[in-house]
């Protein structure tokens, strides 16, 4: 049902690939800081 609302958000999924990607990239990094601290 939803797909056709779906089909037109796949090339702005894939333009915004690098943003997901550099955020769990951030997250990843305060952990390793947070392990570290404690």
């Amino acid at each position: 049902m939803g797909w056709p609302m779906t089909y037109p958000r796949f090339p702005t999924l894939a333009t915004s690939a690098p943003v997901w990607l550099i955020g769990s990239i951030i997250l990843l990094a305060m952990m390793i800081v947070i392990q570290l601290t404690h």
